[in-house]
C-alpha cells in the first residue's frame, strides 16, 4: 500500500485531480486502477470520479465513498437494475470487497420476467479490492436484452461486498454508475 496524509481544516474541502498520478505517483501513460482506503479521526465525506479525457471534454462516472455499513452481507442478494446489451449499450458489473478476507459472489442476470439470462458468474474478490467484469452479458452468454437486472449474492460466510453496474453508451463511451440497491433474501 501507498500511504499519503493530508490535513483538512474544519468544514474545508479539497480535491486531488488525477489522484492516481498526482497523489500516488503512478505514470500518466499507464492504465493503473485500484481502491483507496481513507482513514480519519473525524467524520468526513469523500467521493471520486473516474473519467476519460477527449478533445472536447470528459466523460466518466462517480463512485461514492463506502463503509462496511454499506456492505451486502452473506445470505442477502443485492439488485443492480437498468442493465442492457444491444447495439447502443453494453453493461459492465463491478464488486468491491469491503471485508477483511477474500469473498466469493454469484452474479445472475435476469430479464423482465425474472428469468435468468445466461449462466451464473462466480468470482472471488480479494479483501479490500474491487473487480469489474466488462461486457457481463457476453461473459455469461446472455445474448442481447434491452431491459435486465443483476442479482449479487455473497457466497462467503462473513463476506461484505458492494456492487455497481455501468451501462456504457457505445457511440460515446459514457459509463454512468448504477449502484446496487437494497438487498433481499438470497435464493
Amino acid at each position: 500500500p501507498i500511504v499519503r496524509n493530508h490535513d483538512l481544516a474544519d468544514r474545508a474541502t479539497f480535491e486531488w485531480q488525477d489522484a492516481v498520478v498526482n497523489l500516488f505517483g503512478f505514470p500518466a501513460d499507464q492504465n493503473n486502477k485500484g481502491t483507496v482506503h481513507i482513514a480519519s479521526d473525524v467524520p468526513i465525506f469523500a467521493s471520486s470520479r473516474t473519467f476519460n479525457q477527449i478533445p472536447n471534454g470528459t466523460f466518466g462516472q462517480y463512485y461514492p465513498a463506502l463503509t462496511v455499513g454499506h456492505a451486502l452481507p452473506a445470505g442477502q442478494a443485492g439488485v443492480i437494475p437498468q442493465l442492457k446489451k444491444n447495439t447502443a449499450f453494453r453493461s459492465n458489473l463491478g464488486i468491491l470487497n469491503l471485508g477483511t478476507a477474500p469473498c466469493t459472489v454469484a452474479i445472475k442476470l435476469r430479464g423482465t420476467t425474472g428469468t435468468q439470462l445466461g449462466s451464473t458468474k462466480t468470482h472471488t474478490v480479494s479483501a479490500g479490492r474491487y473487480w469489474q467484469q466488462d461486457k457481463i452479458f457476453d461473459n455469461v452468454g446472455a445474448g442481447t436484452c434491452d431491459t435486465a437486472y443483476a442479482t449479487v449474492e455473497v457466497q462467503t460466510a462473513g463476506g461484505k461486498v458492494w456492487g455497481y453496474g455501468s451501462v456504457v453508451d457505445n457511440p460515446t463511451g459514457d459509463p454512468p454508475t448504477i449502484p446496487m440497491l437494497s438487498s433481499l433474501t438470497a435464493g
